[in-house]
């Protein structure tokens, strides 16, 4: 593979056929553009979060009076309408989706579609497949919650509450998941394809890179180690699924899918972004959810190879 190369469009009809981690050497690849591409993406992300929260907290000061308090189970602030805790915590993946992309294109000198695919165009139908295959396995898996753990889940009648939130919610959590699909599994999947070549260590990589930012999740408060193997699987299968379809859509349909349900369907009470949802987990079984991941994933996982990599 060369050390740099112009774009997609310079290999077409070549011999060379393109695999996921070898976009990460298209373009200007060189070693010391990726970790400024990471400083740079992680900085204009953190410094934006904090911007944000510092600009609600004067509001809020101005408006009572009294500087407002950070619940520290859920991370939320005290006193703030959870629509605009919501929005706030969401707002923020905007500038990871364009700074990623800024750095794509400018730093890298690639065109950004090969941050998601080595086609030359997105493929809907992956996404979709991603998308429904996942929400209908996260469905089965909530029912068989609710039959082992009765006690731990509240049916809410959707009201003008539910309604309210839905066409933000729809709104917000697609750009969400799109902008952490391009950084972990499109920008920073891409990078380690400079220096690892098996798709599995590449995959157990990524998941722990993926990990680390959601310890700080308030879920985590169930139980450190089955919550850091659950975020460990979900980076896993991801990652996984992405080097094996040599494309993002299906990360990204499943990303999406996920949250949705999360926050429309079945959301928990330490939830980092609380919704109004259907249903509601009052408390969490972090083990179990271990077991949901592995089998959820081993099932995705049979899924994709049997409907999406049929030779």
């Amino acid at each position: 593979m060369p050390e740099d190369v112009a774009s997609i469009d310079s290999l077409k009809g070549t011999s060379v056929n393109l695999s996921y981690l070898d976009l990460g050497g298209l373009g200007e690849s060189t070693w010391w553009r990726y970790v400024v591409g990471v400083v740079t993406i992680c900085t204009v992300f953190i410094s934006c979060s904090f911007f944000l929260c510092f600009l609600i907290l004067i509001a809020l000061f101005s408006i009572h009076g009294v500087m407002p308090k950070i619940d520290e189970a859920t991370g939320q602030i005290i006193g703030l309408h959870p629509m605009a805790n919501y929005v706030a915590v969401n707002i923020p993946s905007w500038f990871l989706c364009l700074s990623t992309l800024l750095i794509v294109r400018f730093l890298h000198s690639r065109p950004v579609l090969s941050l998601i695919t080595t086609t030359d165009k997105f493929n809907w139908r992956r996404l979709a497949f991603g998308a429904i295959a996942w929400f209908c396995l996260a469905g089965a898996a909530g029912i068989v919650g609710w039959i082992v753990f009765p006690h731990s889940y509240k049916f809410v009648p959707p009201g003008a509450e539910f309604f309210l939130y839905l066409p933000v919610v729809l709104f917000f959590t697609p750009l969400q998941c799109l902008a952490e699909e391009l950084f972990f599994r499109g920008y920073l999947l891409q990078a380690l394809g400079k220096w690892v070549r098996n798709i599995w260590f590449a995959s157990a990589l990524n998941g722990l890179i993926f990990m680390v930012p959601h310890l700080h999740n308030p879920e985590v408060s169930y139980g450190m180690l089955p919550m850091a193997i659950c975020y460990f699987g979900i980076g896993f299968i991801l990652a996984l699924v992405t080097l094996r379809t040599n494309g993002l859509e299906v990360a990204i349909g499943v990303h999406i899918a996920n949250n949705l349900f999360d926050a429309l369907i079945l959301n928990d009470v330490r939830s980092a972004l609380t919704t109004e949802s259907i249903f509601v987990c009052l408390s969490g079984h972090p083990w179990y959810e271990v077991a949901v991941i592995v089998v959820v994933g081993a099932v995705f996982y049979w899924l994709t190879s049997r409907y999406l990599l049929k030779r």
